[in-house]
């Protein structure tokens, strides 16, 4: 709720009631505590994109009270998960994972980059904006993690672990972040702003206000339209890609070094073999998507696995 409700206080200051607005600042700070790395009333410190989340909320509040040090907080904590992290968040080859050592680049990992991206924008040319050096090791992740996991419309299903539950979804993420990054000077610039063109080329979801205008930047720009091609391994994901022009193919396994996936608020019931070996192919990027297939689906026998065709063999639950 904070993160839907601050942004209308901010857009609606001056043309609201002041005792309402003061008691929904009021209730909003009670909720997410006295900083972005703290979680207010219940739960863990955040980390990776729930820190974003939570930074995303401060910054409501600190515009809403003038509060420059909770504004600075917000920049410092931005700052730092943004950046590699021994523990969830960006890993040192460039995929992502939350909820412990788990693939999320397309999931938490898609969400993640859309609004690091929206805040280095909101923020640039303030004293609150990312540095020089974050914004270079944030535009390596678009371009290694979000731009080699996305293919038409849609992430590689294998990187976003539950949201399989709701697939069509994720691809927003992946545009709004290569959108946003367009914009950011860094040495990835040539290869985000190409991904950012091919995607817009194929894209065929929704392509809400706040993104319009840059969609149309980039298109007006004529900027090379490619999706990375090539081979890349992710070390610390047991996850692998391999894409040339008119094709993309991954496999997805685990170790005791990551986890295979999670079940979770009841979406992903059956994936337990998600990370057994999975081969993932596919030549327009949507063919198991806008199809109805994922109800159908024999989740017992993924392309690629080599696993016991037994309903027990396997746990559903997260690890």
């Amino acid at each position: 709720i904070p993160i839907d409700l601050g942004p209308t206080l901010v857009l609606m200051q001056g043309e609201v009631n002041q005792e309402t607005h003061d008691e929904l600042v009021r209730a909003i700070q009670t909720r997410i505590g006295s900083s972005p790395t703290s979680r207010g009333i219940i739960g863990p410190v955040p980390t990776g994109e729930n820190l974003v989340w939570s930074s995303f909320t401060h910054l409501c509040v600190g515009l809403l009270k003038n509060d420059a040090a909770r504004l600075i907080a917000v920049r410092d904590a931005m700052n730092a998960v943004a950046k590699p992290s021994i523990g969830e968040g960006i890993k040192r080859d460039r995929s992502f994972h939350q909820h412990g050592a788990q693939l999320y680049t397309g999931g938490y990992g898609g969400s993640f980059a859309n609004d690091v991206a929206r805040y280095a924008l909101i923020a640039r040319g303030t004293a609150y904006s990312l540095p020089a050096e974050t914004l270079a090791s944030f535009s390596d992740y678009v371009a290694d993690g979000i731009a080699w996991t996305l293919y038409g419309s849609y992430f590689d299903v294998s990187v976003i672990s539950r949201e399989v539950a709701r697939p069509t979804t994720t691809g927003y993420n992946g545009i709004a972040a290569l959108l946003q990054a367009t914009q950011f000077d860094s040495l990835r610039n040539a290869e985000i702003r190409a991904a950012a063109a091919k995607m817009l080329a194929t894209w065929n979801g929704t392509m809400p206000s706040e993104l319009a205008g840059l969609a149309a930047r980039v298109e007006a720009a004529r900027y090379p339209a490619a999706w990375p091609s090539g081979h890349r391994h992710y070390f610390a994901s047991d996850y692998t890609v391999h894409r040339r022009d008119g094709w993309f193919a991954s496999v997805k396994m685990f170790s005791t070094r990551t986890k295979s996936g999670e079940s979770t608020n009841d979406e992903n019931i059956l994936g337990s073999r998600q990370s057994d070996g999975r081969f993932y192919l596919v030549l327009r990027g949507d063919e198991y998507f806008g199809r109805n297939v994922w109800p159908v689906f024999d989740w017992t026998r993924l392309p690629g696995i080599t696993v016991e065709q037994k309903a027990d063999t396997a746990s559903d639950v997260y690890g």
